[in-house]
């Protein structure tokens, strides 16, 4: 669960980072042809397959990070009061 005074920060963040993410996907798929050159529509498709999931592991070794840098250390204090 959440404590009151952590999601008054995170609550605003996710809204930002899922706003930012709306845009950021928006401009990928618009682009692709740009990004891609003049490949054809399947590797295309493997183009955005792949960036999915180099996102997708950045965001879970993000998760990672935040977890052992923030919950366990505060998981640890709270199981020791």
């Amino acid at each position: 669960t959440t404590d009151t005074k952590d999601a008054i920060v995170l609550y605003p963040l996710f809204g930002l980072g899922a706003n930012v993410a709306q845009f950021v996907s928006g401009q990928i798929l618009t682009n692709v042809k740009a990004f891609c050159g003049q490949l054809t529509y399947g590797n295309q498709l493997k183009f955005l397959v792949n960036l999915t999931l180099v996102v997708a592991g950045f965001i879970l070794a993000l998760h990672h990070w935040l977890n052992s840098k923030f919950v366990e250390p505060k998981m640890k204090r709270r199981a020791e009061e």
